[in-house]
């Protein structure tokens, strides 16, 4: 009786771990099956995707894509090292854009974005995306806004011109028939105070149409407003409207792309005009709080209703009749990659307050971006 019961329980123990091991099987077939699923769409993505284990190096998940090979593949000294190195232990995700130029080939563009673990003991994940044709896009699209900005001042600057040319015009006529020596050098000073004039003009205008090299450095705010308003009374709307700016007695030193920050001032002062057709005052003040530099873009005009306000900063979203909605889209992407914010109060018939923080320079930088 024993040995039956023995051969009986040795029997089902021989079913059991069969289908034990049969479903160990499936079960492994789906996480290979899952786990090619997973391969190829990281593979699919074109990114990069590593892990970097409690207190270990890096590990790669998928070292033999094109985008590691880009950046240095597996080698000690390969620059994504030294990335993260610069980007480790994040308190919360965290993610940068990096800028690499080989001596042969293209340069290109890479966001890094680190995901930390929920607890202490997890691991790190590392994304590596190569955003290089995101970044020329990006450009694109501000060298249109310049040249939508050039438009609006077009009539400006060729009345701005137009005035200058006409008195050299006029003067040179006159002192066509002049045989003084004397009456003839007098005659040619009112000229070159035009000719500077119009050089002044054209300078101002020629850092809309030719945008410099995105380079960061370190700037003062004071140069980036004053310049701005030299290329805004251009706009045919200016005469009517009383500019009052209060400059910080302290240099606003930022870290930044400057022409990229006198854009921002260019659409918010060219949208404060806008909006006062029929005149009125534009105010521009500065302050310094607890590392930051405020300004804010004071203007008297219709104002907006506080839907409005909501999506004023949204791609596409534009109250005028010609607009193309891209304007402030962009003033707030340029502001949020410098570590800035900027906000809007405003209401119907009250005018509107734009306010831009930036974060004070700390350090002279020397980076490129887009």
């Amino acid at each position: 009786m024993r040995v039956s019961l023995h051969f009986l329980f040795m029997a089902l123990s021989a079913v059991f771990v069969s289908a034990l091991m049969s479903r160990l099987r499936l079960a492994m077939a789906d996480l290979s099956g899952e786990r090619q699923k997973l391969r190829h769409l990281i593979q699919s993505s074109g990114m990069g995707l590593a892990t970097i284990p409690s207190g270990g190096e890096p590990e790669i998940a998928n070292l033999g894509d094109t985008i590691w090979e880009s950046i240095g593949g597996s080698a000690d000294g390969a620059v994504w090292r030294k990335w993260l190195r610069e980007m480790r232990n994040p308190p919360e995700v965290l993610e940068a854009q990096k800028y690499l130029s080989p001596p042969t080939g293209e340069s290109r563009y890479y966001q890094v974005t680190l995901s930390p673990p929920e607890d202490c003991e997890g691991f790190v994940t590392v994304l590596i995306s190569d955003i290089t044709e995101r970044k020329r896009i990006e450009a694109e699209i501000r060298h249109a806004d310049r040249i939508s900005i050039l438009g609006k001042v077009s009539a400006g600057i060729a009345h701005e011109v137009g005035n200058p040319l006409a008195s050299i015009t006029t003067r040179l006529a006159l002192l066509t028939d002049c045989n003084d020596l004397d009456e003839l050098k007098q005659g040619l000073q009112p000229l070159e105070e035009q000719v500077s004039r119009i050089n002044r003009i054209v300078r101002a205008v020629s850092q809309i149409a030719r945008p410099k090299q995105g380079r960061w450095t370190v700037f003062d705010l004071r140069k980036a407003i004053h310049d701005t308003l030299n290329v805004v009374r251009l706009h045919r709307l200016a005469k009517k409207i009383e500019i009052v700016y209060h400059p910080s007695e302290k240099p606003m030193r930022v870290s930044g792309v400057e022409d990229q920050i006198e854009q921002v001032f260019l659409n918010l002062c060219l949208n404060a005009i806008e909006a006062m057709p029929s005149g009125g005052k534009l105010q521009i003040t500065c302050s310094y709080a607890k590392g930051q530099w405020t300004l804010q873009f004071i203007d008297t005009g219709v104002g907006m209703s506080r839907e409005h306000c909501g999506r004023v900063f949204d791609l596409f979203f534009t109250t005028k009749t010609n607009g193309l909605g891209i304007g402030m889209h962009i003033v707030y992407q340029i502001i949020t990659a410098h570590g800035g914010e900027i906000s809007v109060e405003s209401g119907v018939g009250n005018g509107s307050n734009f306010t831009v923080t930036l974060p004070e320079a700390t350090e002279t930088v020397n980076t490129l971006v887009a």
